[in-house]
């Protein structure tokens, strides 16, 4: 799903790219609090739609 224009906090791509690093680094902690079994050091196609979804938000 593609997040709204409007909704999307980090519009710039300085603060995307940025917002996205900081999301990778911190994403076993997203994914062992929701259950999910993704091993991060095998990145997959999952993860960089994840990243990349969480990046329009992620502070």
């Amino acid at each position: 799903m593609v997040a709204d224009y409007d909704q999307c906090e980090n519009r710039d791509v300085e603060t995307f790219l940025n917002a996205m690093a900081a999301w990778l680094n911190d994403c076993g902690g997203y994914y062992r609090n929701t259950g999910q079994t993704v091993n991060i050091d095998e990145p997959n196609w999952q993860l960089v739609a994840d990243a990349l979804s969480a990046a329009t938000v992620y502070d």
